[in-house]
């Protein structure tokens, strides 16, 4: 027994420090990344453009978003907006309502039957409907600019490109300490991995919104399935392994809104750390017996198992308590113990990643990034706990439905969040877990001070600050 928790134990940290390693390599990249901003701001040849708003009882944000993309400028002859409408509420009321108020519009209210296959199913429907080359795809809480379509299409004229995708900014990240954090996280997304995949000609992936697909890519790829919960992830790799080629604009930044609430956050987390690993399950082995190269298969796998690492740091978290103990009593591993130590060198480069991001794209001081980094750091550890279940869920095939993210619309003004529809309020079940990890922890550090052994005060420190965090955010929002 003691042989087996020391094996998962050293497995899950070499799968962390590999991890780690990996995002040192993407941020040494990310400063090769050249922004591809073309000269060009017109367009030779206009093609036919859809563009989709997949939409599900979002009447907080509905009528802005619709507002919005009514400022496209591009050509009307040339171009249909679907509102992909799957809504049960007032939103569909709201959808009708606007359409009726524009004479001559180029809007089509699509409401389906059924919601079968989400989101995924919406898109796919709304696909068998236009026979337009170009298909732009947007969230409900998302606000391109009126040059949108201007601005990506002219990418196209490369006959390789399959998708162009734009850049996701927040226009709430400083509402709370809970969209800091968040923004923090995507930031680096955005500021880092996708510019380094693409600087280093790498798989990226489609966002889900913000993006303009070519339809023959779409078509070519297998269209839309909806056998995983990131639909956009999985649609992204079968299309790159067909050896359709992705653009990046980071240069094209789309506003959009942060979750508010700690509960939204976790269903958002949930589906897409969920349906990450059921993308991985899926595609992992069509990446390796692919003829690309093995660096791309090498990047391409921690980029699918990249909701995997909560999964590892779950059970790290779980088994580094009683590895304390395994420690004190048994001599002989010291040096597989040192060895360990070694591994969590690739804390620094997870530093370094965010620091990157933080400090060098978005101009932040150091003092305000020491701050956010281990406010987010901790968080996110805590959070494992149940994205590690999501992902456990994902690799053993359990299905579950697609939950969406409630919009509050602060593109208006700042809400008060129980006058807005959709407000989550999150079970105390999750408090009281939480509590008893914090506990389980605390006890982890009493044990290191009473074997006289500091190796782990730093990680279960960070354990017992994300917990507190949590609690605190779950008694405020519950």
């Amino acid at each position: 027994m003691i042989g087996l928790i020391v094996f998962i134990y050293a497995f899950c940290l070499l799968f962390i420090f590999s991890f780690s390693i990996s995002q040192l390599y993407l941020t040494f990249y990310a400063n090769k990344y050249k922004h591809n901003v073309s000269e060009q701001n017109t367009l030779d040849v206009y093609p036919t453009v859809c563009i989709q708003l997949p939409v599900y009882n979002e009447q907080n944000v509905i009528v802005s978003l619709l507002q919005c993309i009514d400022k496209i400028n591009y050509p009307k002859e040339k171009i249909t907006i679907q509102v992909l409408d799957d809504s049960t509420d007032e939103t569909s009321n709201l959808i009708q309502s606007f359409i009726a108020s524009k004479p001559n519009h180029h809007f089509e209210h699509i409401q389906r039957k059924n919601r079968k296959g989400f989101k995924a199913g919406a898109l796919a429907y709304g696909l068998t409907l236009t026979d337009a080359e170009y298909v732009a795809i947007f969230d409900a809480d998302f606000q391109p600019s009126s040059d949108f379509l201007i601005q990506t299409l002219q990418y196209f004229k490369n006959k390789k490109i399959g998708l162009v995708q734009a850049r996701w900014t927040f226009i709430n990240q400083d509402f709370s300490f809970l969209t800091q954090l968040q923004a923090f996280g995507l930031h680096a997304h955005f500021n880092i991995e996708q510019q380094a995949r693409n600087a280093s000609s790498s798989f990226i992936n489609f966002n889900g919104t913000c993006g303009v697909w070519r339809r023959k890519t779409i078509e070519d790829a297998g269209g839309w399935q909806d056998d995983t919960l990131t639909e956009d992830l999985d649609l992204s790799y079968r299309a790159q392994l067909k050896g359709w080629k992705f653009m990046y604009l980071h240069h094209l930044p789309v506003p959009s809104e942060l979750p508010v609430q700690l509960q939204a956050v976790r269903n958002q987390q949930f589906r897409w750390n969920k349906g990450g690993a059921e993308t991985a399950k899926k595609i992992m082995l069509k990446v390796w017996t692919s003829n690309i190269s093995l660096r791309t298969k090498m990047l391409a796998s921690f980029h699918l198992l990249n909701s995997s690492i909560f999964l590892f740091l779950m059970v790290t978290a779980l088994l580094s308590v009683p590895m304390l103990m395994i420690k004190q009593n048994y001599a002989s591993l010291q040096i597989f113990f040192l060895a360990g130590t070694f591994l969590f060198i690739g804390f620094f480069s997870i530093v370094y990643f965010y620091y990157r991001s933080d400090v060098v794209n978005n101009k932040t001081k150091f003092i305000s990034f020491l701050f956010r980094f281990f406010s987010f750091i901790s968080m996110n550890m805590a959070m494992s706990f149940y994205n590690g279940l999501a992902v456990f869920r994902g690799w053993i095939g359990q299905k579950s439905e697609f939950v969406r993210t409630p919009k509050l619309n602060h593109f208006n003004h700042y809400i008060e969040l129980k006058k807005r529809k959709y407000f989550l309020y999150r079970p105390w079940r999750h408090v009281i877990i939480e509590l008893i990890l914090l506990l389980y922890f605390s006890f982890g550090i009493y044990v290191g001070i009473q074997i006289a052994d500091g190796g782990l005060f730093f990680f279960h420190g960070l354990l017992c600050l994300g917990f507190i965090l949590l609690i605190y955010q779950g008694i405020k929002h519950g």
